[in-house]
């Protein structure tokens, strides 16, 4: 991923399709954009065009159930060019989804549940030895209970 600065202390986000639309009278050789020059190479030839790598750090840890994380400015830190997150609150119509998308999920893992404890002890066992005919399938079983037993232990009934 690459940048071009604006001042001396932040960058835009820059492709190598743009350095070629900007520089219509210079005849790159095809291993600047095709990929397949080394990174190194590549970074050090770039930098004769204003143009530099950025790191992309980890994103931030952040509520989900009221935040969400954005890409901010590109910043020079010392030289490294340097991606920057920011933590925002979610907007009231975010969260009135979240909020709707949640009631739908309790609904269908309530109908899922009801539907699987209604089998019985006996019921469940068939439903075992007929479906885990193979590996993957005990493994989606498995899930499966993983998460009826995770609801069971989470919801009052």
């Amino acid at each position: 991923m690459y940048c071009k600065p604006i001042d001396a202390n932040t960058a835009e986000k820059y492709t190598l399709r743009q350095l070629k639309a900007d520089n219509p009278d210079v005849s790159f050789p095809k291993s600047v954009l095709d990929g397949s020059l080394d990174e190194a190479t590549l970074n050090a030839r770039l930098v004769d065009y204003g143009v530099y790598p950025y790191n992309v750090p980890a994103a931030p840890v952040f509520d989900a159930a009221t935040e969400a994380v954005q890409e901010g400015s590109i910043l020079n830190n010392e030289g490294v060019w340097t991606l920057q997150w920011l933590v925002v609150p979610l907007t009231q119509a975010e969260l009135d989804e979240l909020a709707a998308q949640a009631f739908e999920d309790g609904v269908r893992a309530d109908t899922i549940l009801q539907n699987f404890m209604a089998l019985g002890p006996v019921g469940i066992e068939n439903y075992i030895d007929v479906n885990s005919t193979n590996l993957a399938n005990a493994n989606e079983i498995l899930k499966k209970l993983a998460k009826i037993v995770w609801l069971s232990s989470n919801r009052q009934f």
